[in-house]
């Protein structure tokens, strides 16, 4: 690909969000606000929606999918809602979850689709005595089982066989990651997916920004190379931006991470049956309806609206090359939003003053 260039593609897959309901509480969940801790007032996606998504699914052209929540595993229909996915073709890519749901039914969903598995994890003071013993026992149900394919069918890449994948969300200075290292080895699990912590459409999670982010870094650096050293590949899972790290730095992330810089649509499919860029800019870029326009008009749509936000340039940003080149946006688009918006408001209160 020309640098410079962000293609226009077919998207390929949709993140489903079953419910709104979580049997967890993270601080830095960008969810926060929106999920629901109590069954009564929680959001399922029902059957009867379902069957509209399916449609909507294959008229677009998409045959691959993977579910989230709130915790997936709370939906009381999640057996049923996979069997009606398997029966019309579209492949479950993966689950995202906490690993805290019953493992009789993580046991039978694995024995149906052989799916991967996203496992967010979270230091071991969060959980109570009970729930730690269970995610153990999920974990030991969900561990990597691919170690013995073969590289000549699938190719060396384990991130593509990886099976069971582990998480962690980095939003505090000096923050423990030996724990999910332990887990990753103990578990024979070859990938962490790592990230930052993203702001919640209200802001009322701790997030990350750009002033914080600087001073994050090591922690992430360290943690890339304490993977490294484990032979487990670290896999950041959304855009840092390159004017943080040294050139030495940025050499080892390519080389050892899939670091990257520019974002494009994730495609958050939730139970109102709206779709969202990503769940981060709610409230900021428009949703639509999966009754009025294909996915591959969604994504195209979604690329133009984020255009103004993309080549928007932070004052760090000015006569930056990889920013010139197009190679990096700058940072979380939600943060460039906050940020224009700011501007805006000392705009007007300028003027006003005036």
């Amino acid at each position: 690909m020309m640098p410079g260039l962000i293609p226009i593609f077919k998207p390929r897959s949709v993140n489903i969000f079953l419910t709104d309901l979580c049997n967890r509480d993270c601080p830095f969940c960008y969810l926060k606000g929106w999920t629901k801790h109590d069954e009564s007032e929680a959001n399922h996606i029902s059957y009867e929606n379902l069957k509209k998504i399916i449609n909507w699914l294959k008229k677009s052209g998409i045959y691959q999918v993977k579910l989230a929540g709130g915790e997936p595993m709370l939906h009381p229909q999640i057996i049923s809602f996979i069997k009606e996915l398997i029966k019309n073709d579209i492949i479950i890519d993966g689950i995202l979850t906490n690993g805290l749901g019953e493992t009789q039914l993580y046991k039978e969903i694995e024995k149906m689709t052989n799916t991967n598995w996203l496992v967010n994890v979270t230091n071991p003071e969060t959980y109570s005595h009970k729930e730690w013993e269970l995610l153990n026992k999920n974990l030991d149900v969900l561990k990597w089982k691919n170690k013995f394919l073969s590289v000549k069918k699938f190719g060396f890449d384990v991130s593509s066989l990886r099976h069971l994948c582990l998480s962690i969300t980095f939003y505090e200075e000096n923050q423990d990651y030996e724990y999910i290292i332990n887990l990753a080895k103990k578990y024979e699990c070859p990938v962490i997916r790592y990230d930052i912590s993203r702001p919640a459409p209200d802001k009322n999670n701790i997030y990350v920004d750009f002033e914080k982010l600087i001073k994050l870094k090591p922690v992430l650096i360290e943690f890339v190379k304490r993977c490294i050293k484990e032979q487990i590949k670290p896999g950041v899972d959304d855009v840092l931006p390159f004017c943080i790290f040294t050139q030495e730095e940025l050499k080892f992330l390519h080389l050892f991470s899939n670091f990257y810089s520019v974002c494009i649509p994730h495609m958050d499919l939730m139970p109102d049956l709206k779709v969202y860029y990503c769940t981060s800019m709610r409230g900021i870029l428009p949703s639509y309806e999966i009754q009025k326009m294909t996915a591959y008009d969604m994504f195209k749509n979604f690329m133009k609206e984020t255009e103004k936000y993309r080549n928007f340039k932070l004052p760090r940003c000015e006569g930056c090359y990889n920013f010139n080149r197009k190679l990096c946006q700058g940072f979380c688009l939600r943060y460039k939003a906050d940020y224009l918006f700011k501007n805006k408001q000392k705009r007007k209160w300028s003027i006003f003053k005036i």
